[in-house]
């Protein structure tokens, strides 16, 4: 079973800020050159992600850190 750090990352940020998958508006994942994904397999680094939503943006640094910028 693939077990995608990206993904992974994504649904415990979005349970910790108490989101739905419908509040993102657009996601962009910043793998580590030597990532799975560009072999077609799961992810398996610590990629940054920067979550768009419809309040703001909100940032996930390599080591985990939570950023959040309001767009009000």
């Amino acid at each position: 079973m693939c077990t995608c750090h990206y993904k992974q990352r994504l649904a415990d940020t979005l349970a910790m800020l108490e989101l739905q998958e419908d509040d993102v508006v657009h996601l962009i994942s910043a793998h580590d050159e030597y990532c799975g994904v560009y072999a077609d397999a799961c992810c398996d680094c610590h990629p940054r992600l920067c979550i768009q939503t419809r309040g703001g943006e909100i940032t996930v640094s390599e080591d985990g850190q939570v950023t959040m910028q309001s767009l009000n």
